[in-house]
């Protein structure tokens, strides 16, 4: 609007005269520990389930049983040989190392919904005291210990989370789970099913 009309609503609604640039912001934005911003999603996750709407987004699952469907996906922001940070992963390839940041994106999702609801991601960063490098199963465990107050849960995610440690660690958490199972890496899983098949002809 500034470049189009030589106004924006940044001047005249706010009154900032001089709008920073994209990479300004950054600089500032880059020292703030993102875990400030925790309160708000948390803030407009009751609001809404005070509300009444976040109901509108259970999904019948079962007898009696409305769920929240929470989809649960890791996503790289930043990738790039040379700039680099202490909360980049690091990865070697052809002798050339990549940094990267990334972090887990908890939604809440419904089937027919085209509008969803974004909870507080967890960033997959090198952990203190920790030797080996993070990764997304690390920071979802993270982010699954810190949720206490989402009630009746169904946690969605792709082949990844279809592993028995992080299952047992959702159930533990009164949580239900749908994960993918792809043939190539749970061979003993569909082995298993085409036996149990087997056996019910």
């Amino acid at each position: 609007m500034e470049q189009k009309h030589g106004l924006s609503n940044a001047r005249t609604l706010f009154g900032v005269r001089n709008i920073p640039t994209d990479n300004h912001i950054r600089n500032l934005l880059d020292t703030v520990n993102p875990k400030y911003l925790s309160s708000v999603f948390t803030d407009c996750f009751n609001a809404l389930k005070k509300s009444g709407d976040l109901d509108t987004y259970r999904v019948n699952l079962g007898k009696n049983k409305r769920d929240l469907l929470i989809a649960l996906d890791g996503t790289t922001y930043h990738t790039s040989s040379d700039i680099c940070c202490d909360n980049c992963s690091r990865k070697v390839k052809d002798g050339e190392t990549m940094y990267s940041q990334s972090m887990v994106t908890p939604t809440v999702v419904a089937p027919g919904r085209n509008k969803v609801i974004s909870l507080m991601p967890e960033f997959i960063t090198p952990q203190d005291g920790d030797k080996k490098q993070d990764c997304e199963i690390k920071a979802g465990k993270r982010w699954l210990k810190q949720q206490d107050n989402l009630g009746d849960v169904t946690l969605l995610g792709d082949d990844l989370y279809a592993h028995e440690p992080w299952c047992r660690q959702v159930l533990e958490k009164g949580y239900n789970f749908i994960f993918v199972c792809k043939p190539d890496s749970h061979k003993t899983l569909y082995e298993w099913i085409k036996g149990v098949r087997k056996v019910l002809r």
